[in-house]
């Protein structure tokens, strides 16, 4: 069985959260997140990821697990 990881960040700034548009025009919204890279662990890939979507530079400070 192939396994896929993805992260993604919550991120909270003066009792805001930034979500994002779908680009694809679906409508959807959704927190900045992406695919885990080979030798990425899961801390490394949400940080890369929030850059590479919106050219912010965060720290990490709660992490949460979760399996959907």
């Amino acid at each position: 069985m192939i396994r896929h990881f993805t992260a993604s960040a919550i991120i909270i700034a003066d009792d805001h959260v930034l979500l994002l548009n779908s680009a694809k025009g679906m409508g959807w919204i959704y927190h900045p997140g992406g695919h885990v890279e080979p030798g990425e662990d899961l801390a490394q890939a949400a940080i890369r990821e929030v850059r590479e979507e919106v050219g912010l530079e965060i720290e990490l400070i709660t992490e949460r697990r979760a399996c959907l």
